[in-house]
């Protein structure tokens, strides 16, 4: 009898062998069949010797799109996503001693579309990166056109005030102490030139990042106006559509139901512990923003809770699941809030930069003449402080005006981002009136 059963063993040992190998064959894929397209096929970004010429929006979003490491890293989840998920639908003896194996492939669907709105948002955060700076440099080149409008009228007030100074007219009020004064407020206002140019070489250094480029890489962007102003937005719509098109959103609903799956596989699992879907996920690979409670009030967010493991009978462990469940509905209600919260901050931006832009625009002409004006004036009138009073009116307008310009093209990017491209910046919706200012 004993010879029997060892027969029997060794019989069933060689079936379940060659079914091993078998189903081992079907496992066997090349690299070429994990490895998706953009990564074998694409080429390291390399820095050309001569800039590409002026870059549009476009191209710059364009070679972004192409470099930037943070969607390669993306894609490389993605993929590893795929073979993981194709790993588990080649399994064929698992079937025999696991029962929850149907659940664990449903589990494996969710875990891809995760994946996938990972790199959504990660294309979504790369495109504002880089249109964010782009605009940053537009900005720059408008503040320092001002810079140098204003060195150009103090240099003809200073050569006026010269020239009457050395006239010898007793009603002129010149004196060498308002030279000296002029010739002061010039090299402040130059310094305020040289801080320009050292914020134009920030905010490339800042795009050459954000495309995922060399330091090295030589950028010629093209000269363009910013977003012309947008006086009409529905915030409700706007938070409608980032709450329907969002990652983390979509995110947080994957990974609720993957953890409401968990309690099914809990209950079809024999024993005293149950591996769970986190025994072959990392659940905390992906960084959860934290709350900022200084200067600035920021809430943060909260991930989900799963062991690798539960212990106890099936009915516990049932309980237990259920209970991270919980939670992982309060992530997906806490996820809603902050992207509604969000949108609400940049609408809100958006609508103080509009205003700004409101007020200064009805003034901008009249500053911007003052400067001649007090260059007109009769000699015994013309003085230093006259002369710096008037630029210094003048170019504050003007600056604070290109402020609320730059800050209200960061809020259209920003609500760009906060709808997850629902909301589009070109082409520009709601305008009413053209922009204030050429560039």
């Amino acid at each position: 009898m004993k010879q029997q059963h060892w027969n029997l063993f060794r019989r069933s040992a060689f079936v379940i062998s060659f079914l091993a190998l078998w189903a081992g064959r079907g496992l066997a894929v090349s690299a070429q069949d994990v490895l998706p397209t953009s990564t074998t096929d694409e080429a390291p970004p390399v820095s050309p010797t001569f800039s590409p010429g002026p870059l549009s929006l476009e191209a710059c979003l364009e070679l972004g799109m192409a470099h930037q490491p943070a969607l390669d890293a993306a894609r490389a989840s993605l993929a590893a996503t795929e073979a993981g998920k194709r790993g588990l639908d080649r399994m064929i003896i698992p079937r025999l001693f696991r029962p929850d194996l149907a659940i664990r492939r449903e589990q494996a669907c969710q875990g891809l579309t995760i994946a996938n709105a990972a790199l959504s948002q990660a294309e979504v955060e790369t495109r504002y990166a880089i249109t964010r700076n782009f605009f940053t440099i537009q900005y720059i080149r408008a503040q320092r056109a001002v810079v140098d409008d204003v060195l150009r009228n103090l240099d003809s007030g200073y050569k006026r005030a010269e020239k009457l100074y050395k006239s010898g007219d007793p009603d002129v009020k010149i004196t060498q102490i308002d030279l000296d004064a002029l010739t002061v407020q010039t090299g402040i206002v130059k310094t305020r030139r040289s801080q320009v140019e050292n914020g134009m070489l920030k905010a490339l250094a800042a795009l050459r990042e954000a495309m995922g480029v060399k330091y090295d890489y030589p950028l010629d962007i093209e000269t363009v106006p910013l977003p012309p102003a947008v006086y009409h937005l529905d915030k409700d719509e706007l938070i409608a559509s980032a709450v329907a098109s969002r990652g983390e959103i979509i995110q947080a609903y994957a990974a609720n139901r993957v953890t409401e799956l968990e309690i099914q596989a809990q209950m079809k699992i024999f024993g005293w512990q149950g591996d769970t879907f986190a025994k072959g996920a990392d659940i905390h690979v992906q960084p959860i923003p934290l709350p900022v409670n200084n200067g600035e009030y920021r809430p943060g967010a909260f991930g989900l809770e799963m062991p690798s493991m539960l212990a106890g009978r099936k009915h516990d462990r049932a309980a237990r699941a259920s209970a991270l469940n919980d939670r992982a509905g309060a992530v997906v209600d806490k996820a809603n809030n902050l992207v509604a919260l969000d949108v609400e901050a940049q609408y809100l931006k958006w609508q103080e930069a509009v205003e700004g832009i409101r007020n200064l625009s009805g003034v901008q002409k009249t500053a911007k003449a003052l400067p001649d004006q007090v260059y007109k004036l009769a000699p015994r009138d013309y003085t230093s402080s006259a002369v710096i009073n008037a630029n210094l009116t003048a170019v504050n307008v003007q600056t604070q005006l290109n402020d609320e310009i730059h800050y209200h093209a960061l809020a259209l990017a920003g609500l760009e981002r906060a709808t997850a491209g629902a909301f589009r910046i070109y082409p520009c919706p709601g305008t009413s009136l053209p922009m204030p200012i050429k560039y």
